[in-house]
């Protein structure tokens, strides 16, 4: 990730804070995006782009959510979540709508995903 928040920087002619944030199991969720968004008030707001990859992909469109729920959201200018853990509910394979309980167990209040959060970020 280093590699690519160097390259961005050069290439966009931007800065980047790249935030290395508490990880699990000693730290469990929401933990993560709290570190990022403790690091987004710390930097330039006006700014702001949430990049991430992988668990950081899911952290990026968790951040821009929390921000979205603190009426900050106006300040994020893009999300890049790179190879991120997301999935719309309604989007499910039929195959596997059976097994797939996740949004329902967790519709609201996930930590840092949950059913509703994704209907908000993919709209209806």
């Amino acid at each position: 990730m280093a590699g690519m928040c160097r390259y961005i920087a050069h290439n966009a002619q931007v800065v980047i804070a790249q935030v290395d944030f508490r990880l699990g199991p000693e730290y469990p969720a929401p933990a993560q995006v709290e570190d990022c968004v403790e690091a987004y008030k710390w930097g330039n707001p006006e700014k702001y782009f949430s990049i991430g990859s992988s668990l950081g992909g899911g952290a990026a469109v968790a951040v821009t959510l929390k921000l979205l729920d603190e009426n900050l959201g106006d300040s994020v200018k893009g999300i890049v979540a790179l190879a991120p853990a997301l999935l719309h509910p309604w989007n499910v394979p039929e195959e596997y709508k059976g097994i797939f309980k996740a949004y329902e167990e967790a519709w609201k209040g996930a930590p840092m995903q949950d059913g509703e959060s994704m209907v908000v970020f993919y709209g209806k």
